[in-house]
């Protein structure tokens, strides 16, 4: 017979029993008929249906639309005289955090909502913000074809978000 605790023997001597009392065996986990349960369903082949495509797939879609505005008031800034420079400058800032507002409205619709926020505020940094966009976007991208929506360069097809 392995160790038990003095709890445990004091009470199988009380008993006079060789099973232990059903009082003292940890309470069955919730959702279960007890410690001979049929174990739990896992539906790794199915896709969740508790999750919002519609938003992902608009929020995807307009974060790289942001990503695009920020990428042509780059070029804009490159061959622009230096006397209109302010106010391309300004139109880059507002895709900046137009673009860092829709990844951490995706990352609350992918349930990664503590990145998303901490995430975030590192996006604001110009051209780190553009990597750590990609692997909330790659995160989307994935979730979206895995529920069969085809997702191209600019997002999901606007025929294939479900309504």
């Amino acid at each position: 017979m392995p160790v038990l605790s003095s709890t445990w023997v004091i009470v199988w001597e009380m008993m006079d029993s060789s099973t232990p009392p059903t009082s003292l065996l940890p309470a069955p986990v919730a959702g279960t008929a007890g410690p001979c349960a049929a174990p739990l369903r896992l539906d790794y082949a199915t896709p969740s249906p508790c999750v919002d495509l519609r938003a992902i797939a608009i929020r995807q879609k307009a974060m790289l639309y942001c990503l695009l505005g920020e990428g042509l008031t780059l070029v804009l800034m490159a061959v622009m005289p230096r006397e209109v420079y302010g106010l391309a400058y300004l139109a880059f800032w507002a895709f900046q955090i137009a673009a860092v507002t829709f990844f951490v409205m995706l990352a609350v619709a992918l349930d990664r909502i503590v990145a998303g926020i901490i995430l975030g505020l590192v996006g604001l940094v110009p051209f780190v913000g553009v990597l750590v966009t990609l692997s909330i976007n790659g995160q989307a991208t994935a979730l979206l074809r895995w529920h069969g929506i085809k997702v191209g360069l600019m997002g999901a097809r606007s025929s294939q978000i479900p309504s």
